[in-house]
């Protein structure tokens, strides 16, 4: 069902850059040359500067600090790995260096090592959302997709601004869950909180709320 779901939107042209790779080459098998983008908002997650940590820090391990996170900015990757590895031998009981060390290890297809360097970060602060988001992805190309609807649903819990995590739970009731009205929702949602333009997103949204019309 979910595959011919798919299908039929790459063919009308209103498929959306939704799925990680994997998944998506998996889900869709049946369809001629999908066209997935390797990048969106369910891959592109953002970055935990983490307020908490940067009351905790001294200025010279701020700056060290937001080092990190600018060559992470830039997808050095190396380089902001190095760096918050150092930051974490110093300061392990920080939760921002944890969350951002998962999205590189997340980035670089190492699933163990961020899903548990996510949870490092959870563990010393329960409410960051970037974690959550992390873990909830990392349960959707494992197909536990229950446990990422929770770990979404924690990410807006306490950020409900986050228009990633939105997006991501939009996605996992639309095309897993099958729950249309949810799905409307959360795409509307992150609609009104992204900063850009995003015009596949919003036909889509308008080809969903026009099936519940009918």
């Amino acid at each position: 069902m979910f595959i011919s779901r798919l299908c039929i939107r790459r063919v009308f042209g209103s498929i959306r850059p939704l799925l990680i790779m994997t998944m998506a080459m998996a889900l869709l098998a049946g369809c001629a040359a999908p066209v997935v983008k390797k990048t969106g908002p369910e891959t592109n997650n953002r970055i935990a500067a983490d307020r908490t940590t940067l009351k905790k820090i001294s200025s010279g391990e701020k700056k060290y600090y937001q080092k990190a996170l600018k060559e992470l900015s830039k997808n050095n990757l190396g380089k902001a790995e190095a760096a918050l590895k150092n930051l974490i031998k110093k300061r392990p009981d920080l939760a921002g260096p944890w969350a951002n060390l998962a999205l590189i290890h997340y980035r670089k297809n190492r699933l163990t090592d961020a899903e548990k360097a996510a949870n490092k970060a959870l563990e010393l602060n329960p409410e960051l959302p970037h974690a959550h988001n992390l873990l909830g992805l990392i349960s959707t190309r494992q197909g536990e997709f229950k446990p990422a609807e929770k770990h979404y649903n924690n990410a807006i819990r306490y950020d409900n601004g986050y228009a990633n995590a939105h997006y991501n739970l939009a996605l996992l009731y639309d095309i897993y869950f099958q729950e249309i009205e949810k799905a409307v929702k959360h795409y509307r949602r992150y609609l009104e909180i992204i900063d850009h333009k995003d015009q596949r997103t919003a036909d889509w949204l308008e080809q969903l709320e026009n099936s519940l019309k009918s």
